[in-house]
Order: C-alpha cells, then structure tokens, then sequence
C-alpha cells in the first residue's frame, strides 16, 4: 500500500510541476522537494487560477516552496544546462556563488525557458525582506506586464538556443499557427533573454525578488480562454546596495550572473 501511496504522489507532483517556465539566468532559488523529478525550478500549477473569481490569485507560499538563500545549480536542468547563444553565452547560470549586491540603475540581463507554455503575462515584483522573511502582501511589482512569448523587448530562441524565432509565429507542437492570447502551447521549449532594470528609487537592503507568471491573460490584465489558467513563480534573494556600496563595487560582475 506504500508503494502505492508513493507512486500516486509522484503522479500528483508531475500534474503540479507540468508545464513550467523559470527564469535561468540569473540563478533564481531552487525548490528542493522537485529534486526526484529533476525539476528544482518547479515552482508553480497549470490550473491555479480560477478565471471566475473575482479574488487575486496567489501562490500557497510567497515563494512556493522554494528553499530561502538558495539558488538553482545548472544541472538540475539535464540536458539543457550546456546550451549556449549564438555568441557562446550561457543560457544557464551556473548557480554558484553568493547573495549577489545590486545597485539601483544596474541592467541585469535575464535569460528564461518555457518549458510548456500557457501562454500569459508575467512580471517583476519586490519587497524589502531577508531571505525566508517575505510575505505575500508585502510584494509590490516594479515592472510592467510582459507578454511571456511575445514580448517585443526580448528576442526568442527554439530549445537548442541558437535558432531564433519570428514574432506572431507558433511552433510545433503548438496547436496554432499565428499567435493570439487565446493560443496554448504556443511555444514549447523556448528560450528567451531580456533585461531588468533595478529601479534608481529601490530601497537599499535585502531584497526578495519575484518573477511572477500568470496564463491565460493578456497584458492589460484580462484573463481568456483556451491556455491553463497557470501560475508559476520564481524568487532571487539579492542585496540592494547603499550609495557608498555601489560607488565602491559599481563595476558589478555579471558574468556569471549568479
């Protein structure tokens, strides 16, 4: 009976993690409890949001389940993990290092990977909070939402990473040809890199940062039909420097993005 309770469980946590984007550069925390599916970066469910509530849809945890202080290690992302741009960069950060210090104005490139793609917006959100420290109510966004396979600032790639994708376009198995927010699966796999500006008025301190995906929604907030109504989150603990840090370190290091 073990074995069988054990074996309905692991099919439960496949239905939740199934369909899952992540930020992979810079390393966002990893969630340990996914390390038996190979997916630490699992934070999230393709139905959690009920498009006829008329109450915000959250996650059951800020973070959902994603270990504080921590970040993804590169080979949790199997054969992904040596996939590199058409100029050699890394699309995946190595997940090495520290608590990395930010400073306001700094432009962070950042890479991300659908994996089954629920069409949606997502966007970028922050509190002042250590790690562990954060709660829901106090996480405010500081970016705009952003369509997650169409965003005109962000150039898409196919899952080798090299071949880039056209705007408006679907690709297989996507079950569309032309793209509308109405469309599921639209882009499978996909790789695709943008940047984040930390805001110039972003109070100095621990920070928790937040990539927050919804599906099924447009970008001025209207949820649709046809994609899962999904959420997915992923969250950076960084250190937002003071004046005096920043004009010390202002050459920030990036190359590892970490």
């Amino acid at each position: 009976m073990a074995l069988l309770d054990q074996f309905l469980l692991s099919l439960a946590l496949v239905s939740v993690v199934t369909g899952h984007g992540t930020v992979t550069r810079p390393a966002m925390r990893e969630n340990p409890s996914m390390r038996t599916l190979y997916c630490p970066w699992c934070q999230g469910s393709r139905e959690a949001c009920d498009p006829t509530s008329t109450r915000k849809c959250s996650p059951p945890t800020p973070c959902w389940g994603a270990k504080p202080g921590t970040m993804i290690l590169k080979k949790y992302f199997g054969k992904r993990k040596d996939v590199v741009m058409p100029d050699g960069t890394p699309w995946i950060a190595t997940g090495e290092g520290s608590i990395p210090t930010w400073c306001p104005g700094d432009v962070v490139p950042v890479h991300t990977f659908v994996n089954a793609d629920h069409n949606g917006v997502y966007r970028w959100e922050s509190q002042l909070a250590s790690p562990g420290k954060e709660t829901e109510k106090a996480f405010v966004n500081f970016t705009s939402w952003a369509s997650i396979n169409q965003d005109p600032n962000a150039d898409f790639y196919a899952e080798d990473g090299k071949t880039k994708l056209t705007p408006g376009k679907c690709y297989k198995p996507g079950k569309c040809v032309d793209w509308s927010p109405h469309c599921a699966h639209c882009r499978n796999n996909a790789f695709f890199n943008t940047s984040l500006t930390i805001p110039s008025n972003m109070p100095a301190g621990e920070t928790v940062l937040r990539w927050f995906w919804y599906g099924a929604m447009t970008t001025d907030g209207v949820r649709v039909h046809g994609p899962e109504h999904s959420l997915f989150v992923n969250c950076k603990d960084v250190v937002i420097g003071t004046a005096e840090q920043c004009r010390k370190s202002r050459k920030a290091n990036y190359d590892t993005l970490v």
